[in-house]
């Protein structure tokens, strides 16, 4: 239990929105036209104008919001709510061929670990759309490709995939749990939609994991 700091916890819940923020902007957007548009994309910018209510920079959506949902659920049930959704989990014959496909992307996305490609091309490979089975292999890529830089491993998931946000989000997510809060850009954490908030969400998450 030491080895599980409170920093990491808050790390995952930011990385999590600060990635769901950087991609909302260019979500739905081919990767050679979010290069040819807006170079690399280091930043929080304005979501698209031609939305009904296009989001401001340093919004998040959906992803952020769901992950926010399932965390306030743990916070007011305890422990016990995980036992609860692993008893209730439905494993079809359905479920159990898209755990087989997200496994085999997973290897892929391994193998390519390991030749001299572009990370644009490597998830090209690897597929860029928000099925699943694209976007935890992505996810996966982009996090051990640079697993100590989480700008960068954000940068690549914004720039690598047409569903940015939420590749983005996951990304964010296992890079901030794994480095910590500190090695989210201070710009990033400073200007996230509702970031002290979801920071102390992290930290209670952390104390609850604490009590016996």
């Amino acid at each position: 239990m030491e080895s599980i700091r409170e920093e990491n916890f808050i790390g995952c819940m930011l990385g999590v929105a600060v990635g769901d923020a950087r991609g909302q902007p260019v979500e739905g957007y081919p990767p050679e036209r979010i290069r040819k548009d807006f170079g690399e994309v280091r930043d929080f910018m304005p979501g698209d104008t031609r939305l009904p209510l296009p989001l401001t920079a340093g919004q998040w959506t959906d992803d952020t919001q769901m992950t926010l949902d399932i965390a306030r659920s743990i916070l007011r049930c305890g422990r016990w709510i995980l036992r609860t959704l692993l008893a209730n989990s439905l494993w079809t014959r359905s479920r159990l061929e898209s755990d087989l496909q997200v496994a085999n992307n997973l290897r892929k996305a391994g193998r390519l670990l390991s030749e001299q490609l572009s990370t644009a091309d490597a998830l090209a490979q690897i597929g860029t759309t928000g099925w699943v089975v694209h976007t935890v292999a992505a996810d996966a890529y982009c996090f051990s490709k640079t697993q100590n830089e989480f700008e960068r491993s954000v940068i690549d998931a914004v720039m690598g995939v047409e569903d940015a946000d939420t590749t983005a989000a996951v990304t964010g997510a296992i890079s901030g749990a794994y480095n910590g809060e500190q090695s989210i850009p201070l710009r990033w954490r400073a200007n996230v939609e509702r970031g002290d908030e979801i920071r102390g969400m992290g930290q209670d998450l952390w104390r609850l994991l604490q009590v016996d």
